[in-house]
C-alpha cells in the first residue's frame, strides 16, 4: 500500500494521522462516526438537558398559581344546614351544604368562615375551618356539596342561623400555592 493510503487528515486539527487511528495523537479527539463529540461534549449536552427538565418540572410544580382573591365572590353558599353529634367526652358541630363556582377556574378549597347568628342577624360566634376538616375541589361552574366538621366544641351557641363563607382556596396541581388570604 502507499504512504497516503495508510494515513489520513484529522478533521478536527488537520495534522496527518494513521488511518487506523481511533484517537488522533495530537488533538485527543476520536475518529469514529461522532468526530467533533467528546466525552465532555456529552457530559455538558447532559448537563444542559437536565437543567432544562428542572426548570421545566420546577416551573410546573412551583410556579405561580391565580390568586383567588379576585375571585372569592365567584363561589357562594347556596344553601347550609346545621347538626350537632354529642359523645360521653366531646360535642362535634357539623354544618353541610351545597356551594356554586360561577368562576372560570378550578379551586380546591381550602379555608371556610362559619359564623352563627342570632334573630336579629348578629353574630353569635364564629369558626374557621381548614383543609385539615376537608379535601373539596370545586370545578369551574359546578355545583358540590360540602360538610365541615367542628371537633371537640366545649359549647354550642345560641342562635338561629349560620351563614359558611369561602375564605381560601389554592388552584389545584400546585405543591407551593398561594391562598385566599394574600
Amino acid at each position: 500500500m502507499t504512504e497516503t493510503q495508510q494515513t489520513k487528515v484529522c478533521p478536527l486539527c488537520a495534522e496527518t494521522i494513521k488511518a487506523a487511528a481511533k484517537v488522533c495523537p495530537h488533538c485527543r479527539r476520536g475518529q469514529g462516526r461522532l468526530v467533533f463529540v467528546s466525552r465532555y461534549d456529552l457530559l455538558a449536552l447532559l448537563s444542559i438537558l437536565v437543567f432544562v427538565l428542572i426548570v421545566v418540572f420546577s416551573w410546573y410544580f412551583f410556579g405561580t398559581s391565580r390568586k383567588f382573591s379576585p375571585e372569592r365572590h365567584k363561589i357562594t353558599v347556596l344553601s347550609t344546614q346545621f347538626g350537632v353529634e354529642r359523645t360521653s367526652d366531646h360535642t362535634n358541630v357539623v354544618v353541610s351544604g351545597i356551594l356554586t363556582n360561577a368562576s372560570d377556574y378550578t379551586w380546591k378549597l381550602t379555608g371556610f368562615e362559619i359564623r352563627f347568628l342570632d334573630g336579629a342577624g348578629k353574630t353569635v360566634d364564629a369558626e374557621n375551618a381548614g383543609s385539615e376538616y376537608m379535601d373539596l375541589t370545586i370545578l369551574s361552574h359546578a355545583e358540590c356539596s360540602f360538610r365541615l366538621s367542628l371537633p371537640f366544641r366545649e359549647s354550642i351557641p345560641e342562635h338561629t342561623s349560620s351563614r359558611v363563607r369561602v375564605t381560601k382556596a389554592e388552584q389545584p396541581g400546585f405543591w407551593f400555592a398561594s391562598e385566599a388570604g394574600e
